[in-house]
């Protein structure tokens, strides 16, 4: 599994149907097996793992987005319109 690691303020907006995790995880000598929330544990999971033998040890933050078993591709439904309130004209 690839992993592309994305800072909160140039994340995707997407009408989708999605779950999501987010925590921080511990790398040791060049890999960290991420825990993942109960609630998702049964359906996935990962290990991150460095590139070209690297052996680091640090935090890292994650955010996991994923579709729901059984969605499909579907954006949600469209927003009701809005209407603009009438002035107020005030004597």
């Amino acid at each position: 599994m690839r992993i592309c690691l994305v800072p909160a303020r140039y994340r995707l907006r997407v009408g989708l149907r999605t779950i999501e995790d987010v925590g921080t995880a511990r790398m040791s000598a060049g890999i960290a097996n991420v825990q993942i929330d109960p609630d998702f544990a049964s359906v996935m999971g990962f290990q991150v793992s460095e590139t070209q033998r690297g052996r680091s040890s640090l935090e890292f933050d994650y955010r996991i987005v994923a579709h729901p078993l059984g969605a499909t591709a579907d954006r949600l439904p469209p927003a009701p319109a809005l209407h603009k309130p009438k002035p107020i004209t005030v004597r």
